[in-house]
């Protein structure tokens, strides 16, 4: 069953969000600079069959409507994306938004990355007990929402495989506003408000992974823009469109610099463990500047 115009619709304007531009450029860049890295130290493994064993393999842990993990199996039609999410409506969505496009190389399933067994899809739940392990996984303002994301975190580095590469987006617990009516700010369905960089950093080495680089999302500029577009938002989605150049403007200027500080992070964590069959040569993948 195709979507409906409904759907259609929803799923467009919350593409055009301003937070959401701001957290899936800063995300989908730094994941296409570690798979082109990836590329470029094992091209032998270069995969031309997506069910092969060689394929690299990435995880969306909380995919919500799956724009990022759709946006990946598009771009890379040699990579396996496997997508979870808690919200049964959403994974449905994202499932026909797949089969809508045709895609072989992404699957999605319900379930909760506190307590879920990341078993391959290739093998039946019994055969061996055998766990799927990534190369990438990536969490995009999930966090904030967990009850025990330490829990969380372990379960996810559990399932990365030795080299592999972890990403995290999330909001600082300590945000900077411009308008007094944001001071006070409050996400209802958060169970934090978020969390500052020498918590997260703890968390990481807890889970047994290497804080590799934080960067800071939502500086000043894409903070300002945050701000407009929700301000918009209260007088009507018609205004949001009429002023909505000024925001993504200053959503594009936030893309371009490297902040000391903003209102959101994006950690990039590695396993430590360096297999000896060049399953990833993370020593030889340069980092962002």
């Amino acid at each position: 069953m195709g979507l409906t115009v409904r759907e259609q619709l929803l799923l467009w304007w919350g593409r055009l969000h301003i937070g959401e531009v701001i957290r899936r450029r800063a995300v989908l860049w730094e994941l296409r600079r570690i798979i082109s890295a990836w590329s470029r130290v094992t091209p032998s493994r270069s995969p031309s069959a997506v069910e092969g064993e060689k394929s690299l393999r990435v995880l969306d842990a909380g995919c919500g409507r799956g724009d990022i993990a759709i946006g990946i199996a598009r771009r890379y039609p040699d990579i396996r994306v496997d997508a979870v999410d808690i919200d049964p409506k959403l994974v449905e969505l994202v499932r026909r938004r797949i089969a809508n496009l045709k895609l072989r190389n992404v699957r999605v399933c319900a379930g909760d990355i506190e307590t879920f067994s990341y078993a391959s899809p290739s093998r039946s739940p019994s055969s061996e007990g055998e766990k799927t392990q990534y190369a990438i996984i990536y969490s995009v303002d999930v966090f904030e929402h967990l009850r025990d994301p330490s829990a969380a975190l372990q379960n996810l580095a559990a399932a990365l495989a030795p080299g592999g590469t972890l990403l995290i987006h999330v909001p600082r617990a300590m945000q900077r506003r411009f308008f007094r009516r944001f001071e006070q700010y409050e996400q209802h369905d958060h169970e934090r408000d978020g969390f500052e960089p020498e918590e997260l950093r703890e968390l990481v080495r807890v889970a047994g992974l290497t804080v590799q680089d934080i960067r800071h999302t939502f500086g000043p500029p894409g903070a300002l823009a945050w701000e407009l577009f929700h301000l918009a938002s209260g007088v009507g989605k018609w205004f949001v469109l009429l002023i909505y150049p000024v925001p993504w403007t200053l959503a594009w200027i936030d893309g371009m610099f490297r902040w000391e500080r903003g209102n959101g992070m994006l950690v990039v964590a590695r396993r430590r463990e360096i297999p000896n069959d060049e399953f990833l040569m993370t020593n030889q993948i340069p980092m962002s500047k």
